[in-house]
């Protein structure tokens, strides 16, 4: 694709969509506790080869989201009962505009009802680049669909909190997410300097009741400090890194990391 025009690259990319030409793949999500589940985030890839950071531009910036999570929804709705059974729970990204149009609800609830019948709790997270919606009626669908959401059992997550529309307390105060997943830029601020925002988050988070997912885990000292701040739930390639659901087996067990001295039960 590199001759090719920026028009004929989101072209292709749209083609693709609507052909289904792309998968998912899984990053496990570590709980940090030994009563906390374990869980996935799905990531997807192109059939074909693709710059994955432009063809993403492309879909956030000529408006393709919403029919590509669609999709995406439809993929997973079929994949689910072939995950690993420690799978408790899987989270989906997906940009703010979805969940605030009408057709949502109807997109969703074939993976809602695959997720019950695989006992496995699906996490939605608002994607941080995409706007939130300004209408009025656009606002009203938003936060029906978060009660929607939640009386099926999902849970709504912020992704990236620390950057780009996911930045401090207005947007955790008007989503009241289950669960705030923080950027990885965030694991930098480790010294005392940065006391007060640690305080501030712990602050918001007994005051909205969410938990909280580190991002990025890349080292053992990134894996310490999160820990010392008693976040519920790790990600990272120092973990993990994101694979295909049929390698899933191999490498999700707690006792993996156990071995690698990773992480410890209580």
């Amino acid at each position: 694709m590199s001759n090719l025009t920026r028009e004929d690259k989101c072209k292709q990319v749209f083609a693709d969509i609507r052909k289904g030409a792309f998968y998912p793949i899984f990053q496990p999500v570590y709980g940090l506790q030994v009563d906390f589940p374990l869980g996935v985030e799905v990531l997807t890839r192109w059939d074909t080869p693709r710059c994955i950071e432009t063809s993403f531009r492309c879909i956030d910036e000529e408006g393709y989201a919403n029919q590509f999570t669609k999709r995406l929804f439809q993929k997973l709705a079929k994949e689910l009962r072939t995950l690993p059974s420690s799978i408790r729970f899987m989270s989906v990204n997906i940009p703010p505009s979805y969940l605030a149009s009408m057709s949502f609800f109807a997109d969703v609830l074939p993976l809602i009802n695959a997720c019950k019948r695989a006992k496995i709790t699906l996490w939605l997270e608002l994607t941080e680049k995409n706007q939130y919606p300004t209408e009025v009626a656009d606002k009203t669908m938003f936060q029906m669909n978060i009660k929607v959401c939640r009386h099926f059992g999902i849970k709504i997550a912020l992704d990236d909190f620390g950057s780009g529309n996911h930045k401090g307390e207005d947007i955790i105060r008007y989503v009241t997410p289950d669960i705030v997943k923080l950027d990885r830029s965030l694991l930098t601020m480790k010294g005392e300097q940065h006391v007060a925002f640690w305080q501030r988050l712990a602050g918001w988070k007994h005051k909205y009741q969410f938990d909280l997912v580190a991002e990025g885990i890349e080292t053992q000292n990134d894996l310490c400090f999160v820990q010392s701040l008693s976040i519920h739930y790790a990600q990272g390639y120092y973990l993990h890194r994101p694979t295909l659901q049929a390698e899933l087996d191999l490498n999700l067990p707690f006792e993996v990391l156990e071995q690698s001295q990773l992480l410890k039960r209580a």
